[in-house]
C-alpha cells in the first residue's frame, strides 16, 4: 500500500472534528439482517438491549460521495470512480476518470489523496456516533410494501419491517484527519453541514433520514511543528478555493 502518497510518511499533524447528529424523523442505520420479526435491524454497540449507534461507515459514505461529486464539478476530468461502483457496462461518467488503484497509483486524484483507494491508506478516519444521552432510546417499527406499477397495488411477498429510530435522538461523533491539508478539513466540515439537507442512512427517499448537524471547532490532537493553529473557516475558505465554491 502506498502510504507515501498519503503523507503518512511523517505524523506531522492531528485534527478532530467533533459533530452532532440529532434524529428529526426515523433513522434507518441497518445492519441489512432481521431477528425472525423484523427483516432489519438497526446496529447496536453489542447486544440487543445495547445503546444503537450511527456506523462510522454511514458518516463516510456519505462525506465522500459528496466530496467527489463537488471535487469532479470543480475538476472535471481529476477525479477517478472506483472500479467497483461502475456499472455493468464499465463506461465511466463523463468527467470522471478510471479507479486511480488501478491507473494513477503515482498520481492519485484529490479526493483518493484524502480518502484512500485500494492501493493506498487515505488521511480521513470516521469514528461511530455514539448515543449522546443516558436512556437508551426505544425504536420503532415501521413496515413497507412495494407496489406494482401496473396495478398500484402490494407486490406478493414484498413486506418488509424495520427497526428505526425515533425523532429526537442526539448522537456525538468524530472525524480525524491525519496530515490533512487545510482543504480537506474544510470538505469534511462542509458534508457535515449537508446531511441536513441530504439526509442519512437508509430509506431518505421514503421520508427516512432526516437529522440536524451541529459542527463544533476543529481541534488539534497533534499541532504542526510551527505551531499554527487555524479555525473552520480558515479551513472551508481553503476548500471553497479547491472546490470553486466562491
Amino acid at each position: 500500500m502506498n502510504m507515501a502518497a498519503t503523507g503518512f510518511q511523517r505524523l506531522q499533524s492531528v485534527v478532530s472534528i467533533p459533530f452532532v447528529v440529532e434524529t428529526k424523523g426515523n433513522l434507518s442505520i441497518g445492519t441489512g439482517k432481521g431477528d425472525g420479526l423484523r427483516d432489519n435491524l438497526i446496529i447496536r454497540e453489542g447486544g440487543p438491549e445495547s445503546d444503537p449507534v450511527i456506523s462510522g461507515s454511514s458518516v463516510k459514505g456519505m462525506v465522500r460521495s459528496t466530496v467527489e461529486s463537488i471535487l469532479a464539478e470543480a475538476k472535471p476530468g481529476e477525479v477517478c470512480v472506483p472500479f467497483v461502483c461502475l456499472g455493468r457496462d464499465r463506461n465511466l461518467p463523463e468527467g470522471r476518470k478510471e479507479d486511480c488503484g488501478r491507473s494513477s497509483r503515482d498520481n492519485p486524484c484529490p479526493a483518493c489523496r484524502m480518502f484512500g483507494n485500494t492501493e493506498m491508506s487515505g488521511r480521513v478516519s470516521f469514528r461511530d456516533a455514539h448515543l449522546d444521552e443516558e436512556e437508551v432510546p426505544e425504536t420503532v417499527e415501521r413496515t413497507h410494501v412495494a407496489l406494482r406499477r401496473d396495478t398500484k397495488t402490494a407486490a406478493g411477498g414484498a413486506l418488509m419491517t424495520m427497526e428505526t429510530l425515533p425523532p429526537g435522538v442526539k448522537f456525538r461523533g468524530e472525524v480525524v484527519l491525519i496530515n490533512p491539508d487545510d482543504w480537506m478539513v474544510g470538505a469534511v466540515i462542509h458534508a457535515l453541514q449537508l446531511l441536513p439537507a441530504i439526509g442519512l442512512g437508509a430509506k431518505k427517499t421514503s421520508g427516512y433520514g432526516e437529522v440536524e448537524v451541529e459542527v463544533f471547532q476543529a481541534e488539534y490532537k497533534l499541532r504542526p511543528r510551527d505551531g499554527s493553529v487555524k479555525d473552520n473557516q480558515h479551513f472551508y475558505d481553503a476548500w471553497a478555493k479547491m472546490a470553486k465554491l466562491t
